[in-house]
């Protein structure tokens, strides 16, 4: 898909000036550079209330799936921002699960674990 048909594909529904919120379609994405991770991201677009357009990812992980927005302007490269948004997204999963792993580790060392 080229640039125009994604833009019209992830903005299917928001065309109307007082229209708002998410488009209609979702594109999966898979990064070839992660193979073996074991969560699929989701594109899309957004507009909020004043009209701006967001070009959005998502981390597809659970119900509280985090989400990237980034300013949709006239003539960005869509798949260079994906690529963008999938590496913040990702490292923003590595570092989630490395806190939640040390936080577990601590309490596994303090006894807590098992309670008192």
């Amino acid at each position: 898909m080229n640039n125009q048909e994604i833009a019209t594909l992830l903005t299917e529904g928001l065309e109307n000036k007082g229209s708002w919120g998410y488009g209609f379609r979702r594109i999966g994405v898979k990064p070839n550079n992660l193979p073996d991770f074991p969560y699929t991201f989701t594109a899309l677009g957004y507009k909020d209330q004043e009209g701006q357009m967001y070009l959005g990812m998502r981390i597809n992980v659970d119900q509280n799936s985090p989400l990237e927005l980034h300013k949709w302007t006239i003539g960005m490269d869509i798949k260079s921002t994906w690529t963008e948004m999938l590496g913040k997204l990702y490292q923003q999963h590595i570092e989630s699960n490395n806190s939640t792993h040390k936080q577990q580790q601590a309490s596994w060392r303090s006894g807590s674990v098992f309670g008192s």
